[in-house]
């Protein structure tokens, strides 16, 4: 007797396959509405070979300071009136503090910009000596006198102290590719050496973009603000007459 009906075992051998197709199907409907999505979208643009190397810098640059820039707790803009001197003269300074040390405040802001262009090249300038008083002059100078500390190292007549002035600073010129990014960039910065003897001593009279004017150009970052802010008008920090860019040097530190 013939019967349409498939065989209990036929049918079983065909419906995997019926199953298969249908989920062909349906794949191929919900994935062509994306396939005509992708098609129409436009391509991205280029990125041009200047593009691509200001990234690339870009990303160095970022990657450099937070292994080597300064911190927020490197800086302390509290500010504190006290008596600078310079030449024998006496005027009053205000004084922020930086990687520890006490700092005139426009020297500081010079410093701070400076410090965060090296940490960009992967160089860790820090400072070791910062501003004096008359009283740490003093005992500074009574060592190199009597020969009895500080491993009688030279050191001026208080009054007379490039420190002082609170312009001068004794940098970690013993650490590696500081001496050296220094004497590359340091004018840049409007630092300079001023005793010849001394390597780690520089200082900063005016100039450079943490001192006003200048700035970042070209593929890198412009240096960021300075940390403790000049206030209105003119500068308050400065010697009375001694505008000059041009330090005196006693020749003593």
């Amino acid at each position: 007797m013939l019967t349409s009906e498939l065989p209990p075992r036929a049918a079983l051998r065909s419906a995997p396959v019926c199953v298969c197709v249908c989920a062909l199907v349906c794949a191929l409907a919900c994935s062509l509405p994306r396939l005509a999505a992708a098609q129409e979208a436009p391509p991205p643009p280029p990125v041009s070979d200047v593009e691509g190397r200001c990234l690339e810098d870009h990303v160095a640059h970022e990657a450099a300071l937070d292994a080597y820039g300064p911190k927020p707790s490197d800086v302390d803009c509290s500010e504190r009136q006290d008596t600078g001197y310079r030449d024998g003269r006496a005027f009053t300074i205000t004084v922020v503090t930086v990687d520890g040390e006490p700092v005139e405040r426009e020297t500081a802001n010079a410093y701070w910009v400076m410090r965060q262009a090296a940490a960009a090249d992967g160089v860790n300038i820090r400072i070791s000596s910062g501003f004096r008083t008359q009283a740490e002059q003093q005992y500074f100078y009574d060592c190199y006198r009597n020969c009895n500390c500080n491993s009688c190292n030279l050191a001026a007549r208080p009054g007379y102290s490039n420190h002082q002035s609170g312009h001068a600073l004794d940098l970690n010129t013993s650490a590696s590719g500081v001496l050296r990014w220094l004497n590359s960039n340091g004018a840049r910065f409007g630092f300079t050496r001023t005793v010849p003897s001394e390597d780690w001593h520089w200082e900063w009279w005016g100039g450079g973009p943490g001192g006003g004017g200048g700035g970042g150009g070209g593929c890198a970052r412009s240096p960021s603000v300075s940390r403790c802010p000049r206030r209105a008008g003119a500068w308050t920090t400065r010697a009375p007459a001694l505008n000059s860019t041009a330090p005196s040097t006693t020749g003593a530190p």
